[in-house]
């Protein structure tokens, strides 16, 4: 296969024939390519790499981590028909960033599903740099388990800008075992919409260690979008739906489900804030009327056993148990009854004459205060 010029294959008879529709393996624009890679390569900044079959990615890059690299804007399709496969390449698909803050390398995959089996593997694994991700109705999955954590999709690398990442359209990231779904080393503005994100952790929000750590980070989930977090026997084995190891970081749920499944004697929070990194100063809110908090097992609880200096603010949704009144946003209070369905809620404090109310883009009171001071 060396002696082929780039445009043939061999079909199964053996006989050389031009690269087409019918045997190539990923299309950019009327151009045929052998391999993935080779179509990436090929690419210019912001064309569409279309698949044309299923992918085993084959690595060949001096990172021997990597089973494929992505340094430039493109589009990869797979047309809800191919599918890319990891492979032996724990870090999976690295993407790097642009070298300045001036350079954006904008990344999307769309209608593709991308998978690993390796007990410690990554799907896709960012690199810093000046980046965007676009998850379009792609489904990640991590189903290696034993020693190591799965990181099904993971922000890395080195100090960078903020990464911009754009979890969309009906997208599923699964992380196996012990795994998370979602793991930031680095800053992110990460948006979840109308998507799936599951694992032990659903999303790992890391202390610096070796990183820059995610300090700083805007998480917004909307739009019917749902975190799952299965808890793990054990008494060190305390964790959560979203689990936050740095500070200054803001999580805010709208009309969207968070699930936090409890095995036994261990916490699962859905909100889990570390106290061996000392969490602090980061900041929840919970809105909308669909928005669903459920607490599946005695030890499941909405926020850890020790919050820190950390302000959950819930001014909507529906949870399994009653919602500690600390957590209520202000002006709210628990409603202790259970409704028709054996849910709890919030509601404001009608014993109180509220001058001010703050309200959302969607009209729907999120504060109340006496004054406006």
């Amino acid at each position: 296969s060396e002696y082929l010029a780039d445009t043939c294959v061999q079909d199964e008879n053996g006989a050389v024939v031009e690269l087409s529709a019918e045997n190539a393996t990923a299309q950019v624009g009327n151009d045929y390519y052998k391999t993935l890679a080779d179509a990436i390569a090929a690419a210019e900044d912001g064309e569409t790499v279309t698949l044309l079959k299923d992918v085993v990615l084959a690595g060949g890059y001096t990172d021997t981590a990597a089973g494929l690299e992505i340094r430039k804007s493109i589009v990869i399709d797979g047309q809800n028909l191919y599918n890319i496969d990891t492979g032996a390449f724990n870090r999976g698909i690295r993407i790097y960033g642009g070298t300045t803050q001036d350079v954006m390398v904008d990344v999307a995959f769309k209608n593709v599903t991308i998978s690993s089996n390796l007990a410690d593997g990554r799907c896709i694994d960012t690199r810093g740099g000046s980046l965007r991700l676009t998850l379009d109705n792609v489904d990640l999955i991590g189903t290696g388990t034993g020693s190591g954590h799965v990181q099904t999709l993971t922000i890395g690398g080195g100090a960078s800008p903020i990464a911009e990442v754009n979890i969309l359209n009906g997208s599923t990231i699964s992380a196996a075992g012990n795994g998370y779904g979602i793991t930031t080393f680095n800053p992110v503005d990460l948006t979840i919409d109308n998507s799936k994100v599951s694992g032990y952790g659903a999303l790992y929000l890391k202390g610096a260690s070796g990183s820059t750590g995610s300090t700083g980070s805007i998480v917004t989930i909307r739009n019917h979008s749902t975190l799952i977090s299965e808890g793990i026997s054990g008494i060190t084995n305390e964790f959560g739906t979203i689990v936050f190891e740095d500070d200054n970081i803001s999580v805010s749920v709208e009309n969207s489900t968070l699930i936090a499944n409890a095995d036994t004697n261990t916490e699962q929070a859905i909100f889990m804030f570390s106290s061996t990194f000392s969490a602090a100063d980061n900041s929840v809110t919970v809105t909308g009327t669909q928005t669903v908090g459920s607490l599946n097992g005695d030890t499941a609880n909405l926020v850890s056993a020790n919050a820190l200096s950390n302000t959950v603010a819930v001014s909507g949704g529906s949870f399994s148990k009653t919602v500690p009144e600390e957590y209520c946003a202000p002006g709210f209070v628990p409603v202790t009854e259970p409704d028709a369905d054996g849910n709890y809620t919030v509601q404001l404090d009608t014993t109180k004459d509220y001058a001010v109310h703050v309200q959302d883009g969607n009209g729907q009171t999120v504060g109340a205060y006496e004054t406006l001071a």
